[in-house]
């Protein structure tokens, strides 16, 4: 606070917020946190960094706006760790724990044994500027690392907290790691919330215990992408790190809902693109030869190997509407998609134009 200011007050609303998801107001007055006006105001003060954090709430009515996030982070600061409860005028061989988020590592520190040393993590990459963590001072110590509970189902955040071990070993620290006993998206404070206070601490221990050496009890699969979309330039966006069925089936839904009926139909079974007057039987190789849109923004990859990513589609004539065989005065069409007859048995090769196009029946 400036110099003349007020005496920096909590609301009672705020407090009541704080309470119920575990922080003890032993832990707000440490940490000094105070509200001005809607907002209530983290000092994230270690290593000689004091950064104001400030969250809005109650949040307005229909929530914040689009891109809002919910904890502001002072401009201008370099993320860095919140010394709750600092290793200073603790044994030299304290162990410590690293919590992810505001009012999670503050219900840590609420609750946690006394001979714990408590820092909070804004965020599972909050540690990164090795400059401003000063993750040195841990050399000797037992470190446990509390992420949230998106460690068991978001690879970002598993990967962070394995670069977070690895950097402490090479402080000669010992890492290891709690996974959060909570669900979705709650947090150890959301957890410890919901368990009476005289009990709280007890619950705590128990978990501190039973301390491993991964973030989470699977390494997930999947990438989660962020809150804010890349811009494609109007073009459908399908995420492809997920279940490659899901994945093929969605893009068959953009798909039937810009090309169905108009340039993609089912010709003799088979998928079958019109081009001007003629018509084209699609094979793999097809989807590959389609002038591709550039990017708007970035770059981008094939998702998968062409084949894998092309195949499916091209099998899946029956979801597209049947074209009728053209008039007489055309060349006549077999029962197989693209290929025409003069009378003879036997196929013969695709025919690449039609004296008129195919209607859809």
């Amino acid at each position: 606070m400036p110099p003349g200011a007020p005496p920096a007050v909590l609301s009672d609303a705020h407090r009541d917020y704080l309470n119920a998801h575990a922080i003890a107001d032993g832990a707000i007055a440490a940490a000094g946190i105070w509200s001005d006006r809607a907002a209530i105001m983290f000092p994230w003060a270690d290593n000689g960094l004091l950064t104001t954090q400030s969250r809005i709430w109650p949040e307005p009515e229909g929530g914040l706006p689009d891109g809002t996030p919910k904890y502001r982070w002072e401009p201008g600061h370099p993320l860095h760790l919140a010394a709750w409860r600092p290793l200073e005028g603790l044994p030299p061989d304290a162990p410590v724990i690293v919590a992810e988020g505001t009012k999670q590592s503050l219900a840590v520190a609420s609750w946690a044994p006394p001979e714990y040393a408590v820092y909070g993590m804004a965020g599972c990459d909050g540690w990164r500027d090795l400059s401003a963590a000063g993750l040195h001072r841990f050399a000797g110590h037992r470190v446990i690392i509390m992420l949230d509970a998106d460690a068991g189902d978001n690879l970002n955040v598993y990967e962070a907290g394995e670069g977070l071990a690895a950097e402490l070993e090479t402080e000669d620290a010992i890492p290891g790691f709690v996974p959060s006993p909570a669900w979705g998206t709650d947090g150890i404070d959301d957890y410890l919330g919901k368990i009476p206070a005289g009990r709280r601490a007890e619950k705590l221990e128990k978990l501190l215990a039973k301390a491993g050496p991964k973030p989470s009890e699977r390494r997930p699969a999947h990438r989660k992408t962020g809150d804010t979309l890349p811009d494609t330039g109007g073009l459908p966006m399908v995420v492809v790190n997920k279940n490659r069925r899901d994945v093929i089936h969605e893009i068959l839904g953009c798909m039937l809902g810009r090309w169905n009926g108009t340039a993609l139909f089912s010709f003799g079974g088979a998928l079958t693109r019109l081009r001007g007057t003629g018509t084209e039987p699609l094979d793999p190789g097809s989807f590959a030869r389609w002038p591709r849109p550039r990017a708007p923004t970035g770059t981008s990859r094939p998702a998968w190997p062409v084949p894998a990513a092309t195949r499916p589609p091209g099998r899946t004539a029956r979801r597209w509407p049947r074209c009728c065989p053209p008039a007489t005065s055309s060349p006549r069409w077999s029962g197989s998609a693209g290929r025409r007859s003069s009378g003879r048995t036997g196929p013969s090769a695709p025919s690449r134009a039609t004296t008129r196009p195919p209607a859809p029946c």
